[in-house]
């Protein structure tokens, strides 16, 4: 199904809230249009949604100008870098890169300039991106909502009333108006996904250890993943590929190849098992939701999909997994913050505030507890996909909350954070929208490191997918 939003804007040369990084990749390669002419429309586009979108806390407009200036050069001179080549990427503001702020949402490092890059950012830098601004979040990556108290609330494109979803919501709501092509997330519970569901673009969290977190201000260590956000799965797969691998420096990477998720997408899953978890992760999802996600399961089944309703004992734990996931988190969280806690605590927003001091009362034998459970339910997780290939579900229970009932937390995380405790790769992908025209998200799960059958069972639904995107954004 084609992507793609209708906005009452002026013109512009390049439709940004259409261009893919695959169809952008393609012309730059063929040089029918020139990075500089694309990175000046992202600039336009930025100047023509910020106002009502926020996604930005920076824009790095004069640097992103002098590096398409560079990168035109090179393809003049048959110096092609690949498929990032040019494209321009917005970062979340918890991932350092070199000369320039890193905020974390807060008002707690107005001016704390990055000296090094974290590897994810070189990585970009290094395949010929171009990072255009570090993107608005929920203070720290500690929340759902992204309303932010010190830059202001992320606007959802759909509807500026509602919420773009967290805590990666400017990275979802930058991609959603065209402001960047593709943009980078983190995921503790749910913070690439929901976003990601919440603006109806899409959100890919690897297997943790799959992408670098050297230079990304942490949330909870155990928990954290990094990944990509953009317009389609295919794009999304181009990232990954690019910003996957190896780094010495991040402990808990794994020493193996890159992704090659972008040359498994075959557009075929016929065989394919895959489980739909209803019990607990269902049943208090809004019937608006259910419908959709019933639509798409039969799309699924026609292409040849085979479906199977999973109950196992790890499903029945889902409660006390969801307890024991936020004792992990608010003690972890607490602790990376705890000098600042007892310091500056009126420096932090209300709400994470309250987290964090809840964090500190976590004993270390909850902590230990918590974990333990956790690594017995990833063994069942493991005998669970040997019976299926995939997991499908709602990524939400509802579509997006409105601005003004704040961070509901647990409630948008509930059918995500699984994924993080079981730390298996996941896709959330748009399937419908709903009658008040806010995007409705599908969510896939697979095995630790099946990256490709997670990304190319995605990939197969959007190809086929046959909702009706609204006629404009709100």
């Amino acid at each position: 199904m084609a992507f793609g939003y209708q906005i009452k804007m002026k013109p512009i040369d390049i439709n940004l809230s259409t261009l893919t990084i695959a169809e952008a990749s393609n012309l730059i390669e063929k040089q029918k249009i020139s990075v500089a002419d694309l990175i000046n429309s992202t600039m336009q586009q930025i100047k023509l949604t910020e106002p009502n979108i926020n996604a930005y806390i920076s824009i790095l407009k004069e640097n992103a100008l002098y590096q398409a200036q560079i990168l035109d050069d090179e393809i003049k001179q048959g110096k092609y870098r690949g498929p990032l080549h040019g494209i321009p990427i917005g970062l979340k503001d918890i991932i350092d890169l070199k000369g320039t702020v890193t905020t974390n949402g807060s008002k707690l490092f107005p001016n704390s300039i990055s000296k090094k890059s974290a590897t994810v950012a070189k990585k970009l830098l290094d395949k010929g991106a171009i990072i255009v601004g570090k993107l608005n979040l929920h203070e720290f990556a500690f929340g759902t909502s992204s309303v932010n108290p010190h830059y202001g609330a992320v606007k959802n494109p759909w509807n500026k009333k509602y919420i773009a979803g967290g805590s990666s919501g400017g990275s979802a709501a930058a991609v959603a108006v065209g402001s960047c092509l593709g943009s980078i997330g983190t995921d503790t519970g749910g913070s690439i996904r929901i976003p990601a569901a919440l603006c109806g673009v899409t959100g890919f969290m690897p297997t943790s250890g799959r992408v670098s977190k050297y230079g990304i201000t942490p949330l909870s260590w155990s928990l954290d993943h990094v990944g990509p956000l953009t317009k389609t799965v295919k794009d999304a797969c181009i990232i990954l590929d690019n910003i996957s691998g190896y780094d010495r420096l991040d402990e808990s990477s794994f020493n193996i190849e890159p992704t090659n998720v972008l040359a498994n997408l075959t557009g075929d899953i016929h065989g394919l098992k895959i489980g739909i978890p209803r019990k607990l992760l269902w049943d208090e999802c809004d019937a608006e939701i259910i419908e959709h996600v019933e639509k798409s399961l039969g799309i699924l089944e026609k292409l040849g999909a085979m479906i199977y309703e999973v109950s196992l004992p790890m499903m029945e734990k889902i409660r006390s997994v969801e307890k024991g996931r936020f004792r992990i988190l608010l003690a972890e969280a607490a602790t990376y913050h705890s000098k600042r806690i007892r310091e500056k605590p009126d420096n932090f927003g209300r709400d994470v505030l309250a987290s964090l001091q809840l964090g500190s009362l976590v004993s270390a034998t909850s902590y230990l507890n918590a974990q333990r459970i956790r690594s017995d339910l990833i063994k069942e997780s493991r005998e669970l996909f040997s019976t299926v290939d995939v997991l499908v579900s709602p990524t939400t229970r509802s579509v997006a909350p409105l601005i003004e009932e704040g961070d509901t937390g647990a409630i948008l995380s509930r059918l995500t954070a699984p994924y993080n405790i079981l730390d298996i790769p996941s896709i959330s992908v748009c399937c419908g929208f709903s009658k008040n025209n806010l995007p409705i998200g599908l969510m896939f799960g697979s095995n630790n490191l099946c990256e490709n059958t997670v990304a190319n069972v995605a990939f197969t639904f959007e190809q086929n997918a046959t909702f009706k995107m609204p006629e404009k954004i709100n």
